[in-house]
């Protein structure tokens, strides 16, 4: 990632502006917020090759993909996880959560670790790990103005934690849930 991404990446998470990072060079009046955590996606270059020649991985037995793709994110992460465990004991990383189907990890650290991850050589990118669409709305669209969605953003209430939708393989309707 280049040192403008990075500082963008940055920027996104503690809401402030680009002037003082371009270049790298974060002014102290740029840092206020140094102690604060935010969540970001951390992606890393090495994804599994779900083909195999003529046959793709993903047309293997699911074990088999799942098995490959646990793998290669143990196998890549293994490294920036260590390193994360030591930020963690010194207090500049809350939480860390693998994620083995997109080779990621969702990290809540300090701006100087996200900064220390996106500069490393195996990390594709580093995204926030939160969107709020929302407020960016100036008028909702017909369907939502039809079900007066906009007079609840009014009253503060977002959906958040609401669930919108269920994926499932298929239904057993004899089960007793």
């Amino acid at each position: 990632m280049t040192r403008q991404s990075i500082a963008a990446v940055l920027c996104v998470c503690l809401g402030t502006s680009v002037v003082g990072f371009v270049g790298g060079n974060a002014s102290a009046a740029a840092r206020p917020m140094a102690d604060q955590m935010s969540t970001v996606v951390v992606t890393l270059r090495e994804q599994t090759d779900l083909s195999l020649g003529a046959k793709k991985l993903s047309d293997a037995r699911p074990e088999q993909t799942v098995r490959t793709l646990k793998s290669t994110a143990r196998k890549s992460q293994a490294e920036i996880r260590s390193l994360l465990a030591k930020r963690r004991d010194a207090g500049a990383v809350g939480r860390v959560t693998p994620l083995w189907i997109t080779n990621a990890l969702s990290v809540t650290a300090t701006p100087d670790v996200i900064a220390e991850l996106a500069a490393r050589p195996d990390v594709e990118s580093v995204v926030p790990d939160a969107l709020d669409l929302v407020p960016a709305m100036v008028t909702p669209e017909p369907n939502l103005a039809a079900i007066h969605a906009d007079a609840m953003w009014d009253l503060g209430h977002r959906g958040s934690g609401v669930v919108v939708a269920s994926l499932d393989s298929g239904v057993d309707a004899s089960h007793p849930d």
